[in-house]
């Protein structure tokens, strides 16, 4: 991680949103990823928007690979195609129960045997 070309972020990363307990604690990142969201995110989130400009070769790859351009090839390009899939992916949830629409189950009546 340290022959990173890529700018530092100013501050950290963090995305309460979609990962409250932190990336570390998700249980979707390896701990290298965990950081490299942290340390880069804010600049990988500006780049990828358009909102910051590419000094080398290596942020420019990366606008690259986020326009589709270019296939990733570096571990900070996967950690974000990663990152995104997750957070544009809706969640799938498997119930336990056997139905489909639990909200159209009738209303319980009340038994008179009391």
């Amino acid at each position: 991680m340290s022959n990173l070309k890529f700018r530092l972020s100013a501050s950290h990363f963090y995305d309460d949103a979609n990962f409250p307990r932190g990336f570390n604690r998700c249980g979707e990142f390896t701990r290298v990823q965990a950081e490299l969201l942290t340390l880069y995110g804010l600049n990988m989130r500006a780049l990828a928007a358009g909102m910051l400009l590419a000094e080398n070769e290596e942020e420019q790859h990366f606008i690259n690979v986020v326009n589709g351009i270019e296939a990733a090839n570096t571990l900070i390009e996967f950690t974000w195609l990663k990152y995104m899939s997750l957070v544009t992916t809706p969640k799938r949830f498997f119930s336990l129960s056997g139905e489909r629409n639990l909200s159209k189950q009738p209303a319980l009546m009340p038994s008179s045997e009391y």
